[in-house]
């Protein structure tokens, strides 16, 4: 057999696999989310237009696009788009760093687990706050340690309590 060739049919080749050509296809009601996205953008473009009518406050979102599309570079987007991924690395690296150790302390002493559980309680809702109201430049930096606390914190208590149940 070691000098047997394999002949390979290419015609298998070109046929996706059956569950790569659903990956592709659309769930049945999957057009409501487009047309969901599309009635809120056109509502949008309706109350800037007519009924607000200021700009400064509540722009229209072909306003805002015509605007960024006349002023922004590539090189000033990039600048952006890598000021903003800095202060979502940062932060939530000081804030699963923060979370680990307050996960391990916590885990291995009970009574500063129901100390700080209230702490970590009370930061879950704020990875939802942080997006909406976190100023820049610093604010970022600052408010995304917290989207990163209450995570690694509780996933760190179940793995240290699991661990001492298994080592005792």
């Amino acid at each position: 057999m070691a000098g047997a060739q394999r002949t390979v049919d290419v015609s298998t080749l070109a046929t996706p696999l059956p569950a790569a050509r659903a990956a592709w296809r659309l769930e049945p009601g999957a057009w409501l989310g487009v047309l969901g996205a599309a009635l809120v953008l056109a509502l949008w473009e309706f109350a800037a237009r007519f009924l607000w009518r200021d700009a400064q406050v509540l722009p229209a979102p072909t306003q805002a696009i015509a605007t960024a599309w006349a002023v922004l570079t590539l090189r000033e987007l990039a600048e952006h788009v890598g000021a903003s991924l800095w202060r979502i690395v940062a932060g939530f690296a000081l804030g699963a760093l923060a979370g680990v150790g307050l996960g391990i302390a916590a885990g291995w002493y009970p009574a500063l687990a129901r100390l700080v559980r209230p702490l970590v309680e009370i930061l879950r809702p704020i990875v939802v706050i942080d997006g909406l109201f976190a100023p820049a430049p610093a604010g970022g930096v600052v408010f995304h340690p917290a989207t990163a606390i209450d995570p690694a914190a509780i996933a760190t208590v179940q793995a240290t309590l699991r661990r001492r149940l298994l080592a005792s």
